[in-house]
């Protein structure tokens, strides 16, 4: 993934600095970029040094965690994802909601846990498991062939909690992004 934004890596720098204990981290959510007339949203999810306190990272988890969520919420036809592990209830619960509201959806994971899925498997979802696929690691989402998260993390609890981690939302895809990103779900799909 390549894109161009002095003001994402802006934003990345100063990550980097919070990470070095060089800089306080800020509690405000990073705005949307606006690169190539498409917007471009950059998540962060920092670890919770103290779990059960309120603090400013658990807040921007929750922020960034909400926004996915309304991603998945505010989908009209269809939901596409390629994950290797996902174990967070909430999302899973979204888009089983997704399902009964009329919304198709696809999960392709790398290598099924059956009491995992089982929540997708009830409401019909189509669990498409690639075993042979050496790792699969992908960790995104495709809303409506229009808009792309890809990620760093698993689908599952640690995300907003133990772990540092990080996800690029695209919204608007070009008719480009979209042929590509289809054409390799297409591959996963038949590999």
């Amino acid at each position: 993934l390549y894109l161009q934004s002095k003001e994402m890596a802006k934003a990345l720098h100063e990550e980097m600095e919070v990470f070095l204990g060089t800089k306080n981290r800020s509690s405000n959510p990073l705005p949307p970029f606006i690169i190539n007339g498409q917007t471009v949203e950059l998540l962060l999810f920092p670890h919770v040094p103290f779990p059960g306190k309120n603090t400013v990272e658990q807040a921007i988890n929750s922020d960034g965690k909400q926004r996915i969520l309304d991603m998945i919420r505010n989908a009209k036809k269809s939901l596409r994802f390629a994950i290797c592990v996902w174990t967070d209830p909430e999302l899973a619960q979204a888009v089983v909601d997704a399902k009964k509201r009329g919304v198709d959806v696809e999960i392709l994971v790398w290598k099924e846990a059956e009491s995992q899925l089982q929540p997708f498997k009830q409401a019909g979802i189509p669990i498409i498991q690639k075993p042979h696929l050496p790792l699969m690691h992908n960790k995104w989402m495709l809303v409506d062939d229009t808009d792309f998260l890809n990620c760093s993390a698993n689908w599952s609890k640690s995300w907003f909690s133990r772990n540092d981690e990080s996800a690029v939302i695209i919204r608007g895809l070009n008719e480009s992004q979209k042929d590509g990103l289809l054409s390799y779900w297409d591959k996963l799909i038949k590999a």
